[in-house]
C-alpha cells in the first residue's frame, strides 16, 4: 500500500512540473489519496530520507490551502523535496502518461457519485446548515451551482 502511495505521489510532483521545493497542498491536491494515507506516507518517506519536509511562509495561503499542510505535532510542513531528485524524478517525468480528454459525442450525460472524503462530517453539518439557512438549497445543488460556476469560462 506504501509503495501505490509513493508512487501516486511522485506522479503527482510529475504533473507540477516545478525544479525542486513542491508545495505539500499542491501535491495532496494532484495525488488524490486519502489524508491519512497522504500524510503517513510523506512522513515516512521523509523519515526513511526519500524526502525532506520544511517548513514555509503561509502568509499568501487561504485557510484551505493551509489545511491541506501536514500537521505533526506543532511543525507545520509547507514544503517537500525530493532526495533522489535527479533519477528517479526525472524518470518518473520520462513516463509520465496523458490521459486522453473525452471528446464532446463521448460524454453522455448520466448520474456521478462524488464520495468527499477529506470532509469531515462536522464540517459537512456545517455547510448543510449553511446552505438551507442562507439560500434554502440542498447541499448536492449548491456543490452542483458551484461546479457550473466554476466551470464556465472566466472573462478577463
Amino acid at each position: 500500500m506504501r509503495k501505490k502511495a509513493e508512487n501516486k505521489i511522485r506522479q503527482a510532483v510529475a504533473k507540477l512540473d516545478q525544479l525542486e521545493f513542491f508545495r505539500i497542498d499542491k501535491v495532496r491536491a494532484k495525488a488524490g489519496l486519502i489524508r491519512k494515507v497522504f500524510d503517513k506516507t510523506i512522513l515516512d518517506m521523509d523519515r526513511v530520507g526519500t524526502i525532506e519536509l520544511s517548513g514555509g511562509s503561509t502568509d499568501d495561503m487561504n485557510p484551505s490551502e493551509v489545511g491541506n499542510l501536514i500537521h505533526h505535532g506543532d511543525k507545520l510542513y509547507v514544503n517537500l523535496k525530493f532526495l533522489d531528485t535527479d533519477i528517479q524524478l526525472e524518470e518518473i517525468k520520462s513516463k509520465k502518461i496523458e490521459t486522453p480528454k473525452p471528446e464532446p459525442e463521448d460524454m453522455a450525460l448520466e448520474d456521478l457519485q462524488i464520495v468527499l472524503l477529506e470532509v469531515e462530517p462536522a464540517i459537512w453539518q456545517r455547510f448543510e446548515h449553511q446552505c438551507l439557512a442562507k439560500e434554502d438549497k440542498d447541499p448536492v445543488e449548491k456543490i452542483k451551482e458551484m461546479i457550473n460556476d466554476y466551470s464556465l469560462p472566466r472573462r478577463d
